[in-house]
Formats: structure tokens, C-alpha cells, sequence
């Protein structure tokens, strides 16, 4: 979003659920989670998973014909 959108989430949202949001949700681009877990203080640790293929993409088809 834009930034009047940045300061309603922040004026209408604890910091703790839009942190647990980053830390448990899919929903949210690369882009997004990567920002806002740098600006909520995200361990890099984590962020550095998220940049890792998520699980969907790595599967293995089930049906080889």
C-alpha cells in the first residue's frame, strides 16, 4: 500500500499482531514481508528463510506420465 495506508495499519494494529502476521501468514509478497520484518525488527535469521523457494514450488509432482 501507500503510505496513508502504512499509518492507519499502524495507528489501528498492535505492532505484536502485525508482527505475529509476518511471522505466520503467506499471504504477503516477498517484498512486503521483507520490509516490514525489517521494520519491525524481524531476526535476519528468519528473513533469510523467507527467501528461500517455498515448499509448493519444490514438490515433487504427484502423477509422472
Amino acid at each position: 500500500g501507500d503510505f496513508e495506508a502504512m499509518k492507519w495499519l499502524l495507528r489501528n494494529l498492535e505492532k505484536t499482531a502485525i508482527r505475529k502476521v509476518l511471522l505466520e501468514r503467506r499471504g504477503l509478497s516477498l517484498k512486503s514481508r521483507l520490509f516490514w520484518g525489517r521494520f519491525f525488527g524481524v531476526d535476519s535469521g528468519v528473513r533469510k528463510k523467507w527467501l528461500k523457494k517455498p515448499y509448493q514450488k519444490t514438490q515433487n509432482p504427484a502423477w509422472n506420465y
